[in-house]
């Protein structure tokens, strides 16, 4: 048996030393590092580098030999998808020819990443043979690099040719801390596992400019030639695509290497052959926050995401012009018709206008009113559809009073408040306000309506006399708003377009070059993991347990924030070490104090590792003060609706309506006052006063914190509290929040207080109906390879 075998391994070795000269791997992994290499393009060579997630990305290469290049070529493509590649090389030298086809699937964070690999190999007409591969990739630091790759784990079919089982240790090193210039390194080791056999090649690669990179290095890996070997390239990037050039410094087998490459990404660089315009769109009700996905829809798209558009297209070299498409649109909640959100959508803009780009206003719904106006009186020139109206420019809140209407079916109210104005808006129990609580709503109408007035008088350089106020409060048509100098022109979407383009390229036509920036992603350049900044949010009415979606039903429709969740993310938050600082996103009217106590402490617990900054959206009153009195800094807009500093209680009873539907109730009870909560009687004086003494001892404990950490006196609290509202404007001045401006400036101002170069905003998302969380399978992978301490 032995003397027949050993012949046989005799003539296979023989053959694959024969066909060694045309068995290589890709020609484009002789230029690649294990270490610092990124993309589709070392998808097989480092199978871990798939494990660093970019969004579609592939890149055609050729090589050449000798002549006839007919004969005598290598052809390749890799591509990379998330976090999944797949590779394909067809190689002719003379009369021989090679297929290899890779697979890939990698796993990891941007600090640490594996990955496994397939190889089937076809030399010839030979049957295609399998190889295993596996690889690591540590990039702990934003300027150094490790890598180990084990390539052809299996061992079998490949001695003695470049495809033998071979270990790959890797470094990169960034001296300046970025890709300004880049160290690499890589040492081969054969099965064997002889150091003093081993190969290896290094070398640098400087970036002059952004989009354009020079790199040299030295190869004596002898896996394509046996001689050492000195090669020089040229990277050129555009936004989405680019080329690279391979040649050698000296006469060898290849002669050059070009590969041309394609990103869904954004590429850095400096070259911008195209000059667009970016679209955004506005209308409808838009949501404050982040929702997870649902089997039955996608997330709505945020507030957030559309400053995060408008805010890019300032910053984005390609755009050199917006145009906002405005419909109706609101928020989930509100007071009055001016929202804070719209002034955080204004301030966005006003970047665009900063970077010296113009802003065209399409008003294109059947109507503009308070928020649409507001938004596109910041543009430089507005056009309004033929039959879009404006209407009801001006300030209005209506609290609907509720308590005879109860009463007409037999419900009344036990209601208790620790401040006199604590009911001003709570309206189930009262039938109207008080003469110093309308005072307060009054107060706010007018500094609400002086805030819409300046906004379009300053923007268009109106004068509204009190006729003027009184027109536009009512309908005003195009043709009017023209002459008033409201808008610019009259037309459909074309002509906002020919406008933009007149404005941004001395164009007087439609034709341009419209994109919707909000799915553009950047290619990501810097090594380990990048700092984050994580954004929970506090949105609806606040209550003990978890968090809760509104539920399309009457009375469940309201969304929920539950204090277990909310602590939970404020821990989670703080125990990642990528996360260094937290935002607080409040949109709430209050609710439980007990909850609101709970996120609070949380709060103060994390400000003692991480900075903890507040935004407050269109509302933050009561429990939703409360929850962020506790953070080193409250932003706030103009328009939105804080304070409500105070406790309230209410007890439906409805013993009367059960004695007009004939219902009778037999009771039970143990202890005199175990009923006192039930529906079903009132208070009596005695219950009347403990309920009391409770309202005071949270009362009291609510302003104790606002003390503490607005650094004011007791009695200064109680001036401000009692249950007051206020607008944003107001707040600032009575020192209740700290600034101005919307989740984008908090965020900014994070950044600032940690010196962060670069950083990612991670929002928790809140529960959608039947929602699921994203990345679940991924999770699960990384949590057997990476500990998050």
């Amino acid at each position: 048996m032995k003397i027949k075998i050993f012949p046989f391994l005799i003539s296979v070795l023989a053959f694959l030393n024969l066909h060694s000269q045309t068995l290589h791997p890709p020609i484009i992994e002789r230029y690649l590092f294990s270490a610092t290499t990124e993309g589709a393009d070392g998808i097989r060579f480092n199978p871990a580098i798939t494990g660093i997630k970019h969004h579609t990305n592939f890149n055609f290469y050729v090589s050449t030999f000798n002549k006839p290049l007919s004969k005598n070529f290598d052809l390749g493509f890799l591509f990379q998808n998330n976090r999944a590649g797949l590779g394909l090389k067809s190689e002719k030298f003379g009369d021989s020819s090679m297929t290899l086809l890779s697979f890939s699937l990698g796993f990891g964070k941007r600090n640490f990443t594996g990955g496994f690999g397939i190889d089937y190999i076809k030399v010839n007409d030979e049957p295609f043979k399998t190889s295993f591969n596996i690889g690591f990739l540590s990039r702990p630091f934003e300027f150094v690099a490790f890598s180990f790759v084990l390539q052809n784990l299996t061992g079998r079919y490949f001695r003695a040719t470049p495809f033998e089982r071979k270990y790959i240790f890797g470094a990169g090193l960034r001296p300046i801390g970025d890709d300004r210039l880049t160290l690499s390194a890589d040492v081969y080791i054969n099965d064997k596992g002889k150091l003093k056999n081993s190969n290896y090649k290094y070398g640098a690669e400087f970036k002059i400019i952004d989009g354009l990179k020079i790199s040299a290095l030295f190869d004596n890996s002898k896996i394509f030639k046996r001689e050492k070997v000195l090669l020089f390239g040229v990277t050129i990037n555009f936004q989405n695509a680019g080329v690279k050039f391979f040649s050698n410094g000296n006469k060898i087998n290849s002669k050059f290497t070009i590969s041309t490459f394609y990103s869904s990404e954004f590429l850095p660089t400096s070259f911008y052959p195209v000059k667009r315009i970016a679209e955004v769109e506005i209308k409808g009700v838009i949501p404050d926050y982040k929702e997870q996905p649902s089997i039955f829809s996608k997330p709505r798209r945020s507030v957030h995401d559309i400053v995060s558009e408008i805010e890019r297209s300032a910053k984005d070299k390609d755009i050199n012009g917006l145009i906002l498409k405005i419909y109706p649109f609101s928020g989930e909640i509100k007071i009055y018709e001016l929202e804070a959100i719209t002034q955080e959508i204004v301030d966005a803009v006003k970047k665009v206008k900063r970077a010296g780009k113009p802003v065209v206003a399409y008003l294109g719904g059947e109507s503009a009113s308070v928020n649409e106006l507001y938004l596109a009186s910041v543009v430089d020139k507005i056009v309004i559809a033929p039959e879009c109206m404006i209407v009801g420019y001006g300030a209005i809140i209506n609290v609907e009073r509720l308590k005879s209407f109860f009463e007409k079916f037999g419900i009344e109210w036990d209601a208790m408040t620790a401040g006199k104005f604590k009911s001003t808006f709570h309206s189930y129990y009262t039938d109207s306000a008080t003469t110093e609580q309308a005072q307060l709503i009054k107060s706010l109408a007018e500094d609400i309506h002086r805030q819409m007035m300046e906004q379009i008088s300053k923007a268009r350089g109106i004068e509204f006399t009190d006729d003027l106020i009184s027109e536009i409060s009512s309908i005003v048509t195009p043709s009017r708003a023209k002459e008033l100098g409201i808008v610019d022109e009259i037309g459909f979407y074309n002509e906002a377009k020919k406008m933009v383009n007149k404005l941004a390229n001395k164009r007087d036509d439609e034709k341009v070059n419209l994109v919707k920036v909000g799915a553009r992603r950047d290619w990501e350049t810097s090594w380990g993991e990048v700092p984050k900044i994580a954004v929970i949010g506090v949105h609806g009415s606040i209550l003990t347990g978890e968090s809760q979606p509104p539920i399309p039903f009457p009375f469940l429709s309201e969304r929920i924030t539950g204090s277990e969740t909310i602590v939970k993310q404020i821990h989670q938050a703080v125990k990642d070490k990528s996360v260094k600082a937290i935002i607080l996103r409040v949109n709430s009217p209050g609710g439980s104090a007990l909850a609101s106590n709970e996120i609070y402490t949380a709060l103060k617990e994390a400000r003692k590792k991480k900075p903890v900054v507040v935004s407050f959206g269109n509302i933050a009153a009561s429990g939703g003060y409360y929850v962020s009195c506790g953070s080193e800094k409250i932003f706030a807009s103009p328009a939105t609706l804080t304070g409500s500093i105070g406790v309230v209680f209410a007890k439906p009873v409805i013993s009367k309506l059960y004695d007009n539907l004939k219902i009778k109730i037999e009771q039970y009870k143990e202890g005199e006052h175990s009923d006192m909560f039930s529906p079903i009687r009132h208070l009596t004086d005695i219950e009347k006063k403990k309920v009391e003494e409770m309202l005071e001892y949270t009362y009291i404990s609510f302003k104790q914190k606002v003390a503490e950490n607005r650094n004011m006196t007791l009695d200064e609290v109680e001036d401000l509290a009692q249950g007051k509202v206020y607008t944003g404007a107001q707040a600032l001045k009575l020192k209740l929040v700290d600034e101005f401006g919307g989740l984008s400036q908090a965020i900014a101002y994070a950044g600032e207080k940690l010196k962060l170069k670069k950083y990612e905003v991670k929002f928790y998302t809140v529960p959608s109906l039947l929602g699921f969380e994203l990345g679940i399978v991924e999770r699960v992978m990384n949590s057997l390879f990476i500990k998050n301490d």
